[in-house]
């Protein structure tokens, strides 16, 4: 009798200890699972943000390719047109540009010559519509694919309608791709309707100065423009992940109903807030976006917050058998702290503020390089040679054949776009991460590169963040499977989900015997096996 009162003194007493010891775990495992779930979200958020403005920038640079057409000739037809347009492979290699155009300004005065100018061309129910006397006219003359939705904007008088007025005129007086603000587009036929904008670049009659405002307004004779549909611009956007991510964006700097753009989260309506969220702002070329990043509970699921719950629970169980893994969870708990108080002190690194603008004259070999771009090595102007080569003098001698056969193989037409990230060296001898990105924008007729301009984004902080990020992640895993103390974790029916290299040294099973197995079949009195089976379905009651 004193034994059994002994015995069960001592198990309430390992009972409460336990209860104490598993509330401290769960406390500090569920710490831990929402800084890693933060530090997942902020990840893939950044990754979104920087995807968006990769995308623009491709696509700013096929408008600036557009004008090179131009100005090449001051003859191009609809044919010359619809040929440069087709070689782009827009829908495959460009998504979200609806269509490449070309608006020409038409005095009122010349309005009906130009009417019939472009019938004579073949198309005799050409008109500018909207109807009416206005004093100039800016129709659209050249859309390509010129197919579906795209003929009805054939002959829109863009200038007519305030908005993409205001961005024309931005364009033309700063020599400036421009963006318009949300629009319908004329291309929407009332189904599958999206929110769309324009981004607009200027042309100058060729030979002619365009230096001055008064120049660029006397001597503007038309645009070119990308047509966006915005669900079409984001699709596909960032890493598989982020597709559990409900990304929102506003026109402008307001997050009302009106200002939206884009909504991924449309189609899967939730009761529950999100447990993250970030709200940012872009600006794309003059026009600022308003970006609202939330986690979905596809997101959230991958993390599993209950685990901690889970093994707290487990353990008193365990405990009431094993008064040793008491101990070891008081070690677990130590080890939960020490690892949590290390992930508050990481923090993923931003992109350095400015970019690096480099302008290669491919034939002649002749680079300018921007004063920023020697200032994120450390030089001064005076200091930076004119040749591309200047750049394989900074690069980092691991990288530079990676480097050049990607550069060589968008040189060749193989790819839409160069971009390469890679290290490069300060003038301190202090080794830099810099994502290079570059398009070729001009070339001759056999498609002989002529003009190639690029960025160099300091992305040092962020190389740093991710290889702290895959650090922490392999420690986790090793702490595990390193540690000295048994570690085993029960599901709520009483079966081994983990069972640690320690735990199979002290039982003497292997991992693979008991994995899957309940514990009351392993080392438990055969008396003392209902009482345990009734604490698991209480656990599930």
């Amino acid at each position: 009798m004193p034994g059994q009162q002994t015995s069960y003194a001592l198990t309430v007493a390992v009972l409460c200890a336990s209860l104490l010891v598993s509330f401290g775990l769960w406390k500090y495992a569920q710490d831990h699972a929402e800084q890693k779930l933060q530090a997942e979200f902020d990840f893939h958020a950044e990754e979104i943000i920087s995807h968006i403005q990769q995308r623009m920038v491709a696509h700013e640079q096929v408008l600036h390719g557009v004008r090179a057409l131009f100005r090449g000739s001051d003859n191009i037809t609809q044919d010359d047109f619809r040929t440069y347009v087709d070689s782009l492979r827009l829908e495959e290699l460009y998504p979200g540009i609806q269509g490449l155009g070309h608006n020409v300004l038409v005095p009122h005065a010349q309005k009906e010559q130009h009417i019939a100018e472009i019938r004579a061309q073949g198309f005799t129910d050409y008109n500018i519509h909207p109807a009416g006397d206005r004093e100039q006219y800016t129709p659209v003359i050249f859309l390509e694919p010129f197919t579906g939705r795209n003929r009805r904007a054939f002959g829109y008088d863009t200038f007519h309608e305030p908005v993409r007025r205001k961005a024309m005129v931005a364009s033309r007086d700063s020599d400036q791709a421009t963006m318009t603000g949300k629009l319908t587009l004329v291309q929407e036929s009332g189904e599958n309707m999206q929110a769309g904008f324009l981004l607009f670049l200027p042309l100058y009659n060729n030979g002619m100065p365009h230096e001055t405002l008064a120049e660029r307004r006397s001597n503007a004779y038309g645009w070119v423009a990308a047509v966006f549909r915005m669900d079409d611009l984001m699709a596909g956007l960032g890493h598989p992940q982020s597709e559990d991510l409900d990304l929102v964006i506003y026109d402008g700097e307001t997050t009302t109903k009106e200002a939206r753009m884009f909504d991924s989260g449309d189609s899967i309506p939730t009761a529950a807030a999100p447990l993250l969220s970030t709200t940012q702002t872009i600006v794309n070329n003059g026009r600022t976006w308003t970006t609202v990043i939330e986690s979905t509970p596809g997101f959230e699921a991958q993390f599993d917050r209950n685990l901690p719950l889970i093994t707290g629970i487990a353990g008193i169980a365990f405990s009431v058998l094993l008064t040793l893994l008491a101990h070891a969870f008081v070690r677990a708990r130590d080890n939960a702290r020490k690892h949590a108080e290390s992930e508050e002190r990481w923090r993923y690194a931003l992109e350095g503020a400015g970019d690096g603008v480099w302008d290669w004259d491919v034939q002649a070999d002749h680079v300018t390089y921007s004063r920023q771009w020697g200032e994120m090595l450390g030089y001064t102007e005076q200091e930076i040679g004119t040749s591309f080569s200047e750049c394989w003098k900074h690069t980092h001698p691991d990288d530079i054949e990676v480097v050049k056969t990607e550069l060589q193989a968008h040189l060749d037409g193989r790819t839409p776009a160069f971009v390469n990230e890679h290290r490069m060296r300060q003038k301190d001898g202090y080794w830099v991460w810099v994502l290079d990105r570059g398009m070729v924008i001009q070339r001759a007729k056999d498609g002989t590169p002529l003009r190639m301009i690029g960025t160099h984004t300091d992305i040092t902080e962020r190389k740093l963040a991710e290889h702290e990020l895959q650090g922490q992640r392999d420690f986790n895993n090793a702490l595990l499977e390193a540690a000295g103390n048994v570690i085993t974790v029960l599901d709520t029916d009483g079966r081994f989900v983990y069972f640690n290299p320690a735990a199979e040294k002290l039982t003497g099973f292997r991992r693979d015997e008991v994995l899957g197995q309940p514990v009351w079949d392993w080392d438990i009195p055969g008396e003392q096996q209902p009482g345990v089976k009734r604490v698991f379905e209480n656990l599930k009651a």
